[in-house]
């Protein structure tokens, strides 16, 4: 689980469980029960996009939950253009969700750079210290397994082939 997902999770949990605090931070003006309803319903959907993604976000998830931020984002921007009176919480909203969406980004992309493995030989510092775990691995179970110069590729870092 990334920080991401905890930070998200907590943000949505704030607005289901204050919406009055939060609705007066946002704008004294929008005080009503309407008001309190929204910020609920967009605090369910920050805990849902958390808990999709809680036990194992995948770049690919993240990406998704990249494109709903968006497609949020651009609705509060649109309904900020429109209506004078929901300005605020609208650019609000959005500035929120902006953030979030650039968060879920960066995070998809580290998350696809960590599900790819580098061929053997790669000449990135990863793919160096993973060829060094595997030497030093197959070195100990040379010596181990009175099989000297067998390695077992069971040691061998997740995706590599001999």
């Amino acid at each position: 689980m990334t920080s991401l997902v905890r930070v998200r999770a907590c943000y949505g949990a704030l607005l289901i469980a204050f919406p009055d605090r939060v609705a007066r931070t946002i704008d004294e003006q929008q005080d009503g029960e309407g008001f309190r309803r929204i910020i609920r319903v967009l605090g369910a959907r920050e805990v849902a996009q958390a808990v999709i993604c809680w036990p194992q976000p995948t770049s690919a998830l993240l990406k998704v939950g990249a494109g709903v931020d968006v497609i949020h984002a651009a609705s509060m921007l649109g309904l900020a253009a429109m209506s004078r009176r929901w300005r605020r919480p609208a650019l609000l909203s959005a500035l929120t969700a902006t953030i979030f969406a650039a968060w879920d980004l960066r995070t998809a992309s580290a998350l696809s750079l960590d599900e790819t493995t580098p061929p053997v030989g790669a000449a990135s510092p990863r793919g160096l210290v993973d060829q060094l775990l595997v030497t030093k691995n197959c070195c100990a179970a040379a010596v181990t397994d009175e099989a000297a110069g067998i390695c077992d590729h069971r040691l061998q870092p997740k995706g590599w082939s001999r």
